[in-house]
Formats: C-alpha cells, sequence, structure tokens
C-alpha cells in the first residue's frame, strides 16, 4: 500500500528492449467488477490487465505501478456494508517467465491477496 486508497504493485513482464521506448509501448490497469459485490462481502477483487503493442518481448523488467482504488473502494463500502479484510487481484500469467504470449497461459487466474488494513 501507499496509503488507504492507493496500492503499489511490483509489476513483472517481458520488454522487446532495455529503453524507454519499449517501456512506453505497455501500460496496466486494475479491473474493478462492481456488478459483483454483494452485501456483507469481505475481498474487494480487482483483475490486472497488461495491454502492450510489442511482439516479440524478450528482456525481463520490474516496474511498479501505483493505483488508485479510492472509488472501487467507496462502492465496496457502499455495497458491501463494510471495508474489505483483504484487496484481492488476479493476474493473467503464463507459465514460462520467458514468454509473454497468451497461447502459453497458466489454465487458472493467479490471485494475489494482501490484508486491507486502513479499517477507520
Amino acid at each position: 500500500y501507499y496509503d488507504k486508497s492507493k496500492v503499489i504493485l511490483p509489476l513483472v513482464f517481458l520488454l522487446k528492449e532495455a529503453s524507454q521506448a519499449s517501456l512506453n509501448k505497455h501500460s496496466f490497469s486494475l479491473i474493478y467488477d462492481e456488478s459483483n459485490v454483494k452485501q456483507g462481502d469481505s475481498e474487494l477483487v480487482f483483475y490486472l490487465r497488461h495491454h502492450s503493442s510489442e511482439t516479440e518481448a524478450k528482456k525481463v523488467v520490474v516496474s511498479y505501478k501505483l493505483f488508485d482504488i479510492n472509488s472501487a473502494l467507496n462502492h465496496f463500502t457502499t455495497v458491501a456494508g463494510q471495508k474489505p479484510a483483504n484487496i484481492v487481484i488476479y493476474a493473467n500469467e503464463t507459465k514460462e517467465a520467458t514468454t509473454d504470449d497468451l497461447e502459453k497461459k497458466k489454465d487458472k487466474l493467479t490471485k494475489y491477496s494482501v490484508e486491507y488494513v486502513f479499517k477507520d
């Protein structure tokens, strides 16, 4: 976490080359599906999406991205009737670290969960 309405995620992905131009061809978003929230829910769920215009990514990089979750948090708290106990992020990952080809993706989304510590 950065604070109660922002999360920082470490992102591991592949670039074609180690350059700013290559890095600029990648973006990430957190998707929140408000239609799945019900009264009493305790997990605020997001789906991480990686968008890239590169086709031959080969170099592994680690980057950190700050996501503002305030809107999703407010909606969740209103509908669920409480703040979340956990924040869950599902990511679509490949079976091999040397490729980002989704033809080689894992059978299920990878689940990451962290306790939401800001209860007040």
